[in-house]
């Protein structure tokens, strides 16, 4: 399977982080009082502190010996997260949590048991990042079955609850910094600090955390040149290629992969320069008229970042029988991200322009005169990039800013034994991403001779028609797109003026913001009393209110960017929820007990009601047997209901050539919730003093899930009869044939030696695919959690060993052919949203503990997964292989320095590679 890229981190192979816990002065770390009863995740109701609860936890102690700069990278770690992934690529990084493969927004992330507002961008799931500093999270709770019932919306994998440390005293400093193997001169550091005072009925902590990247991890630093050629072909690339007219053909650029721009003379795909007589896969051939290259080259795995996290909280202790504390909560988190990612694309949209490259063009004499064979003539159509990877990467910005305010009051009605609590809670994020695109109409400008600002020309009768200017004369200039500009000097007839591509290129903005208002109250108290105890009893109401702003630029609005030549619209949502829920516990006998709770939601009226039922009994001290069972829900987002956005592509081969159009997509406003049934059952078992061992079987059924149409599935339903004749999916260019002639008989397929026959399309002929959401029929996953834990007093020290995994039994989606498919163990390919599905990923941890010394030893696994794809795009590309990797921390707590300690890890101590996937 392949990164998601915060997975890019398993290639950092000498991390190190030091001065972990560094106090300040009398620092002391947070003691929690013990308590006969304990309230988690999952429950409105207080349970006996030594019953164990059908959550999975990892405390502030586990993030620090993890020694992972971010909670989402710790997150990450648990087999049973599929992913804590990046959903905007290189710019707006907003990592979130993905369990059971079942997608990032069927996880509610809470905080303290509130929701966050979603991030401003039209991926509508909220950064975990932005929560809180991690040295201010006390612990983790991760709920690991549908909880709609208490919860509402989202909660239908689960539940992930950050749960802040409100009681700390004193103060702690943590300083870490990690460095890549590849760019030891580029370390990425982090700071933290927490500091609490806790009075006689007041106590305020606040804490902080600065992040540094300081510059982006690219490709090229860590990848190899075999690896960089395994990346998505294209011959969309610079050098480039051109469609003569006079003299028919394409015609490749004469320094195509040549040494004199940066080739080498194995004339391969590697090349920054791109390369000759390769095929679509990548693949050398006899003959080929493109210029190809990798697009590899002109990306950031790890983009350059700066984040600040702030959190602070405020409690007050009451002398009142009904009020009992007031908690106030403050956050505040920026972030600011810069990335290289590809350039400008502005073929796509150049014949609607009526754009041309003219056979007066500087670039195309100097290119016949290096090589006659390319010949001075016009070109209709230009297969290239505005700039080329041998040029420097074009940078993509974002920059973000969140804020929250929560409050919460907690009391008695007096000696009745009913408790109450009310919270509100208001949380905003903006969001600004720029990435640097072409101008599509100054590009064909440019290329004609008439580029520039102070170029003036009769608009009515066009700049080729007016008599007062000339192409390439005084204030208007040329845009050589060939590759010799790269040799040119100021001077040269074929030299670009720099501020001429800043005048063709343009960072439109998108602009995002997001609001969350609600509030809540909740009532608890005792109803009667059973064999096993007082029966409990919670029910509440909340309203909660989520808006979202996303506004394009007007360049965008326009369609007239070369890379994403859609045209869009700005667009707003706005829902509000209602809900209304109870919860009641019961203990039938002293080993026995039983939770039943419901939930009322109604959105917009979109309404659903969803019960759950839990059973936790222990038929000995030792062995704990629970199980459960419910429904739960979830809204379409945001985008998938109202959106206007890029959206999802084919890359499907026809006339020898991949598709390389964009795509658009719009959002359903018809959309029906999801909807989920699940089932749990598991036990833990504390064999003796030393083993425990613990297992769950879960199973999810979903129906109306929401996936994006799949532009490939109706293009290859379209072509079926040899044809593309469906406009409102796929449009083809003005003029261009729409026949599939290897379908069709009339051409025997790329492998055949024949040329392809006139009047025959190939891939580059479609202009953009169109797609939306639709209710897909429904996904079955079902699998096991699994656990087992050993601990002894060995030499004198502590010594634990535990492994801990999570297998995927089975994951059937429903295929374009609207029948259930099990794909778990593969790439996914035929069922929309899946994606590479491993079956089992696991665990193991040891580590010692003497005095001052701590040691821990970290195997993780991935199981690989089977190649189904047919497509020449992965052919041979996409390894089935496993995935380990190995981590070695050690720490030692300074004897001098009170709970001071430094750390040295080394993470991914083999050095190994994540598999390729195309």
């Amino acid at each position: 399977m392949g990164p998601s890229l915060p997975s890019s981190y398993r290639k950092l192979a000498q991390a190190v982080a030091v001065i972990t816990g560094v106090g300040a002065g009398a620092a002391t770390y947070a003691q929690e009082e013990t308590v006969e009863e304990v309230l988690v995740t999952g429950s409105f109701i207080s349970r006996p502190a030594d019953r164990p609860q059908p959550v999975a936890v990892m405390d502030n102690q586990e993030l620090v010996r993890q020694q992972r700069v971010t909670i989402t990278e710790a997150v990450r770690d648990m087999p049973q997260v599929s992913s804590a992934n990046t959903t905007n690529n290189w710019t707006g990084v907003t990592n979130s949590i993905n369990l059971r493969g079942l997608g990032s927004r069927s996880t509610l992330v809470l905080i303290n048991g509130q929701r966050m507002t979603i991030d401003a961008n039209s991926g509508s799931l909220v950064d975990v990042n932005n929560l809180a500093p991690s040295i201010m999270i006390e612990r983790m709770e991760l709920v690991l079955d549908g909880a709609s019932a208490l919860y509402g919306s989202d909660a239908v994998a689960g539940v992930a609850n950050f749960i802040t440390r409100n009681n700390f005293e004193g103060a702690e400093i943590r300083v870490s910094s990690q460095h890549a193997e590849a760019q030891m001169s580029v370390p990425e550091a982090m700071i933290g600090g927490i500091f609490g005072v806790q009075g006689a009925k007041t106590g305020v902590v606040m804490s902080f955390e600065l992040m540094n990247r300081s510059e982006a991890m690219n490709v090229r630093d860590i990848r190899s040149d075999e690896r960089i050629a395994l990346g998505l072909v294209t011959a969309l690339y610079n050098p480039g290629t051109y469609l003569g007219t006079t003299k028919p053909g394409w015609y490749p650029d004469p320094l195509c992969g040549s040494p004199l721009i940066g080739g080498d003379d194995r004339n391969w795909i590697g090349n920054k320069a791109g390369a000759r007589n390769h095929n679509s896969a990548g693949e050398a051939v006899g003959f080929d008229p493109f210029c190809r290259g990798s697009l590899t080259h002109s990306r950031s795995l790890i983009p350059e970042m700066q984040r600040f996290t702030g959190f602070s909280v405020m409690t007050h202790q009451f002398d009142t029988d009904f009020v009992n504390q007031l908690t106030v909560e403050a956050g505040f988190a920026r972030e600011n991200v810069l990335a290289g990612y590809g350039t400008g694309v502005p073929l796509l949209a150049l014949p609607t322009v009526g754009g041309k490259l003219p056979k007066e063009n500087p670039g195309v004499i100097e290119a016949n005169r290096m090589d006659p064979s390319f010949p001075v003539q016009d070109y209709r159509t230009l297969f290239t990039r505005q700039v080329s990877p041998l040029d420097g990467d074009l940078d993509s910005t974002a920059e973000q800013h969140t804020y929250r305010l929560a409050a919460t009051l907690d009391g008695q009605f007096g000696n009745s034994g009913w408790d109450w609590r009310a919270n509100a809670g208001w949380s905003h994020n903006d969001q600004i991403d720029e990435t640097v695109d072409t101008i599509t109409y100054r590009y064909a400008l440019a290329i004609q001779g008439y580029g520039g600002p102070n170029c003036k020309f009769n608009p009515v009768l066009g700049a080729a028609n007016d008599p007062n200017v000339a192409a390439g004369v005084g204030n208007c200039l040329w845009w050589n797109p060939m590759a010799n500009r790269l040799l040119a000097k100021p001077g040269d007839p074929f030299y670009n003026d720099p501020d001429l591509l800043e005048w063709m290129q343009f960072g439109p903005k998108t602009y995002g913001q997001s609001d969350l208002y609600q509030a809540e109250a909740v009532v608890t108290g005792e109803l009667f009393e059973m064999a096993g105890g007082m029966t409990g009893i919670a029910f509440g109401a909340q309203v909660r209110k989520q808006e979202l702003d996303i506004d394009y630029g007007p360049i965008a609005k326009d369609g007239g960017f070369g890379f994403s030549p859609e045209v869009v619209k700005s667009w707003s949502s706005t829902r509000v929820s209602k809900a209304v829920f109870a919860e009641m516990v019961m203990f039938p006998s002293e080993t026995l007990e039983i939770d039943i709770a419901a939930r009322f939601e109604d959105t917009e009226g979109a309404s659903s009601t969803e019960p759950k039922i839990s059973m936790l009994w222990t038929p000995t001290d030792s062995l704990f047997v629970r199980a459960s069972a419910g429904s739960s829900f979830r809204l379409p987002s945001e985008n998938q209901s109202y959106g206007v956005a890029s959206g999802a592509v084919s890359r499907a081969t026809i006339g020898g050539e991949v598709t390389q159009a964009t795509g658009l997509s719009v959002g359903n406003p018809n959309l029906m919730p999801e909807t989920s049934d699940n089932y749990t059952f598991g036990f833990t078992w504390d064999i003796n003093d030393n083993w425990t061992v613990d297992a769950t079987y879960w199973n999810y059924e979903f129906t109306n899930l929401v996936t994006s149409t799949d532009p490939n599935a109706v293009l290859l339903d379209d072509m079926a009869d040899g044809f593309v004749n469906n406009p409102a999916a796929h449009p083809l260019f003005p003029g261009r044939p729409n026949e599939v002639c290897e379908i069709t008989g009339r051409w025997a397929g790329p492998g055949s030696g024949q040329a392809l026959p006139e009047g025959c399309m190939t891939g580059f002929d479609i202009r953009i695919f169109y797609s939306s959401f639709i209710n897909q029929n429904s996904v079955e996953t079902d699998g096991f959690d699994f656990s087992l834990a050993y601990s002894n007093t060995i030499a004198g020290g502590e010594f634990g060993a535990r492994i801990a995994g999570a297998l995927v039994n089975a994951y059937k989606g429903t295929n374009t052919q609207g029948q259930l498919q099990d794909v778990v163990g593969t790439d996914g390919f035929n069922v929309a949203g899946v994606g590479t599905n491993p079956d089992l990923r696991y665990n193991v941890i040891v580590d010692y503990a003497k005095d001052n010394h701590y040691i821990r030893g970290t195997y993780r696994y991935t199981a690989g997964t089977e190649v189904t794809n047919p497509n020449p795009l992965v052919k041979g590309r996409t390894s089935e292989d496993d995935y380990d990797q190995i981590d070695v921390t050690y720490t030692y707590t300074l004897p001098w320095a009170g709970n001071s300690s430094a750390s040295l890890a080394i993470l991914n101590i083999t050095d190994n590679e994540p598999p390729v996937v195309a």
